[in-house]
């Protein structure tokens, strides 16, 4: 399985008056610009995707909805807890390993330190981060058999900038 790896794009601060609940967070107009521009590397990559995987969080499923709708083949989207910012990766790999084991391409949209911690595990077979994913990265992971543990490799990351730039 090729596993993208997205971090939603620019959201708005943290505010507990106008955001009291920290779900219901939504992009930045700047956020949204970037993201649209971002889509337009993502297709210069030739990426389509079976399936999208967002965190229900409101920055996040902007973030994918803005990806689904930009990419020549964007496959479905799909909501999933396993995604939410408090979750152990192990929630995710046994998602994805049970769900979508016979897709080629799926991205999932999240968010840190969750990502940086998937990403770990995949990697290094462990939580501790080996990696930092900023607001709007993409990382291509290759994962044959996603599971707990040590199962995949990094293939590429690229930041926002970079596939600004590609587009």
């Amino acid at each position: 399985m090729n596993l993208y790896v997205l971090r939603h794009g620019l959201a708005r601060e943290r505010n507990g008056r106008e955001y009291a609940n920290d779900d219901e967070r939504p992009l930045t107009a700047k956020g949204v610009e970037r993201m649209i521009r971002q889509v337009k590397g993502m297709r210069a990559l030739g990426l389509t995707m079976d399936v999208i995987v967002t965190s229900p969080l409101v920055r996040a499923a902007q973030t994918a909805e803005i990806v689904h709708g930009g990419l020549r083949k964007p496959g479905r989207l799909v909501t999933s807890d396993a995604l939410r910012p408090s979750e152990h990766p192990a929630s995710l790999l046994e998602e994805l390993s049970s769900e979508y084991s016979s897709e080629d391409d799926v991205m999932v949209v999240g968010h840190e330190p969750h990502l940086s911690g998937l990403i770990s595990v995949v990697v290094a077979g462990q939580h501790g981060a080996v990696i930092r994913v900023k607001k709007g990265a993409l990382c291509k992971l290759v994962a044959p058999r996603p599971s707990y543990g040590r199962c995949g490799w990094i293939e590429w990351h690229l930041t926002s900038r970079q596939q600004i730039k590609m587009g």
